[in-house]
């Protein structure tokens, strides 16, 4: 199944990390639905899970600029790469596109889609029990601690250490009512929320 990111927002800023970009990884992602109303909008099957995966890289092994990379997102053998930040535990990337879904033919959207995923160390991970925790995003991430062994994704092993990506992904849709496409009450603006689990390739 294609990911719903590549199905809303392909080739919209296709490119390739740089150069000099420090890997974080892959991650074989899987959204699930959460809420909002915009089926009409979406076109497509909102409340299917949808599998794909994302390539991470960072400027700054401890914060800064950074790369998202959606595989297949112009072809199989291709990488979309999309610009984010990264705090440190938490890496986003937000993009925007201009659409008219089937389902409201007469209406043209911009749709922004937010990736947000706090990434867990291995050490993280064990003391949450190995999967993602709730609200991994807003205090369900464990800090880092020292003095228990305790230690966020870093650069300090040979690899980058993060084995799970944990958040969440959103879709909001607004209606260009400049546009003169005649947007109808049912093809309001709206939010779509999605889940997101993923672990280290």
């Amino acid at each position: 199944m294609r990911p719903l990111a590549v199905l809303l927002l392909a080739a919209t800023s296709c490119g390739t990390p740089p150069a000099t970009a420090l890997s974080m990884g892959s991650y074989e992602m899987r959204s699930t639905f959460s809420g909002g109303d915009c089926q009409q909008q979406a076109s497509v099957a909102l409340s299917a899970p949808y599998v794909f995966s994302m390539n991470l890289s960072t400027q700054n092994a401890d914060s800064g600029t950074a790369t998202l990379g959606l595989a297949g997102c112009t072809d199989p053998d291709s990488n979309c790469a999309r610009p984010a930040t990264w705090d440190g535990q938490i890496f986003v990337s937000e993009d925007r596109a201009v659409r008219q879904p089937s389902g409201c033919p007469n209406c043209e959207f911009l749709v922004t889609e937010t990736i947000a995923v706090s990434l867990l160390s291995q050490s993280q991970a064990y003391a949450v029990g190995g999967g993602c925790p709730a609200d991994a995003l807003d205090g369900g991430t464990p800090s880092p601690n020292p003095e228990t062994g305790l230690s966020g994704p870093s650069f300090d092993t040979e690899a980058f250490d993060a084995v799970l990506a944990c958040g969440t992904l959103t879709l909001q849709y607004v209606p260009n009512t400049d546009s003169g496409t005649g947007c109808t009450d049912a093809c309001a603006m709206c939010t779509a929320a999605f889940e997101l689990q993923g672990t280290r390739r």
